[in-house]
């Protein structure tokens, strides 16, 4: 009878690879992106919840290459937010007198959308302070920012 021996996904070869060139461990990759430790050793696929947070952890990654192996390793070009910064002791917009409670919803969710972008953004200057080699100690590594 003949074994039939399952080897890592495409995927997870090309996560250690990607991880292997920013010189970040997996364990350290695990404890950062909250992606299954010990999924990238194991000989399957990689699920879809993992993946997300993979993509969540490096959004310069190229999806293309991520699933197949083909074209370049990084996005073209990451395109950078259209707004200006806030400023730093302003208060919260107020909400219109008379808004529905579809508005007030929707400006939840929009608020909720730009704390997780805010997060992911201060991971991503963390993972360049590290290649710079600086001090990110006081860098929170949530993946959402705190917006109440």
């Amino acid at each position: 009878m003949q074994e039939n021996k399952q080897e890592k996904s495409q995927i997870k070869q090309n996560i250690l690879l990607f991880l292997d060139k920013k010189g970040v461990s997996p364990y350290e990759f695990y404890k950062i992106s909250g992606v299954t430790r010990g999924v990238l050793s194991q000989n399957n696929g990689i699920s879809e919840d993992n993946l997300a947070r993979f993509l969540a952890y490096a959004p310069e990654v190229s999806t293309e290459w991520l699933l197949t192996g083909n074209g370049s390793m990084l996005k073209e070009s990451i395109h950078e937010p259209k707004c200006d910064p806030p400023t730093p002791h302003s208060d919260p917009p107020e909400v219109p007198q008379g808004a529905s409670d579809t508005t007030i919803a929707q400006l939840l969710a929009k608020i909720t959308e730009q704390a997780e972008t805010i997060g992911a953004l201060k991971e991503q200057i963390k993972q360049l302070q590290r290649e710079k080699g600086k001090d990110v100690s006081d860098v929170l590594t949530s993946g959402v920012a705190n917006a109440v």
